[in-house]
């Protein structure tokens, strides 16, 4: 193994902190709706992560997240869990090995996206997004998040039902959505909703951002929140444009963070990375 792909595995490594979960049930889903998620965050690399998150609806709470994501954080609880987690990571070496492409390392760990939002909890109109840095949770609630839509006279069919166009600007981004008024909840993917229908696909002008519908099913699924201070060591609770602002501060400065952990420095010479990442909201300054 050669000492890049050393390197990779310590930092990787350093993302399956032990932890154990217990889940309280918060709503009962009635709609589950399964989406194909792009995103292009580095623009100068150009290289595209996806991911299949799920979106559970109940009368008071929606969920937000990855299985990918759930998968590998719910392995860590079993009795042979690092074991699987280290195999997870060797199969994430390979793609590496294939293509290049150390983004792909973290993606086929933990999923493209990393965070869990539930919309309607703790309390009405309110939002809570769970992320992580390396192994440290970070949570915050926001209140006033609604998009302002344009409604547009625009139709097209996706999984069989006719959808119309809209159009907002929300957190930097022009974003335009189609939605069903067939399928009567005001909700959608990430922070969207707001419209007289479910949001079947949005996506921002550049299409840097993509969110498409690939399923959608009656349930009876629990919706469960899976992550609370007492339950987490390292989660701490912060505002909004603070945690973006340490997002982005961790990519502009992840290799020298990298480097103080492993004691290894990842791309020495290489800085180019800095100023490559355009995150989903561009409004952390």
């Amino acid at each position: 193994m050669n000492s890049k792909i050393k390197k990779i595995e310590l930092c990787i490594f350093l993302c399956f902190a032990t932890f154990s979960y217990a889940q309280k049930v918060i709503d009962q889903a009635y709609i589950k709706c399964s989406y194909h998620y792009t995103e292009l965050q580095d623009t100068v690399s150009r290289n595209v992560l996806d991911d299949y998150p799920i979106l559970l609806i109940g009368e008071r709470v929606s969920k937000f997240y990855s299985p990918k994501t759930y998968s590998n954080d719910s392995l860590l609880m079993t009795p042979d869990g690092n074991r699987k987690s280290r195999g997870e990571l060797s199969e994430a070496i390979k793609i590496y090995q294939a293509t290049g492409n150390d983004n792909l390392i973290t993606a086929h760990v933990h999923g493209t996206i990393k965070y869990y939002l539930y919309k309607g909890y703790p309390q009405n109109e309110t939002l809570t997004l769970i992320d992580r840095i390396v192994d440290n949770f970070y949570q915050y609630e926001e209140t006033g998040y609604n998009q302002l839509w344009e409604m547009k006279d625009s139709t097209k069919t996706i999984l069989g039902y006719e959808c119309q166009k809209a159009e907002c600007e929300f957190r930097g981004r022009h974003w335009t959505a189609w939605f069903a008024s067939e399928v009567p909840v005001s909700n959608g993917p990430w922070k969207f909703g707001g419209l007289p229908g479910l949001i079947m696909e949005v996506y921002d002008r550049g299409r840097q951002y993509v969110f498409t519908i690939n399923g959608l099913q009656k349930t009876t699924e629990s919706i469960t929140f899976t992550m609370d201070k007492q339950l987490f060591r390292n989660l701490e609770k912060v505002e909004r444009k603070k945690m973006n602002k340490m997002l982005m501060n961790f990519r502009r400065n992840e290799n020298s963070i990298n480097t103080a952990m492993t004691g290894i420095d990842f791309d020495s010479g290489n800085t180019s990375k800095q100023l490559n990442y355009d995150f989903i909201e561009r409004d952390y300054w």
